[in-house]
C-alpha cells in the first residue's frame, strides 16, 4: 500500500522469481518497437503521455491499432508452438 513514508511495496513484488510487472512493461515496449509499432501507439498502450509537439499532431488510425493488437500476441505464442 502506498503511503507518505515510501513507495508501494506490494506492486513491486515479483510475479515469479526476478519477474515483475514493471519488467513485463519494459518487455512489452521492446516487442512493440521490434514490430515497428508507431511510438504514439506504444505510448497509448502503456498509458504514457507524450507532451512533445510531434505527439500533438500524430494520431493512430484504427486500422493500424487493430493490426498492432494481434502482433504482440503472436510473438508471445511463437515459443509455445
Amino acid at each position: 500500500m502506498r503511503s507518505r513514508r515510501g513507495p508501494a511495496e506490494a506492486c513491486w513484488l515479483p510475479i515469479k522469481n526476478r519477474l515483475t510487472r514493471h519488467g513485463l512493461r519494459h518487455g512489452h515496449r521492446t516487442i512493440l518497437e521490434e514490430l515497428g509499432c508507431p511510438k504514439v501507439l506504444a505510448d497509448e498502450r502503456l498509458g504514457h503521455e507524450d507532451g512533445s509537439v510531434s505527439a500533438r499532431y500524430t494520431h493512430v488510425a484504427d486500422i493500424i491499432r487493430a493490426l498492432r493488437m494481434d502482433q504482440p500476441t503472436e510473438v508471445w505464442h511463437e515459443p509455445l508452438a
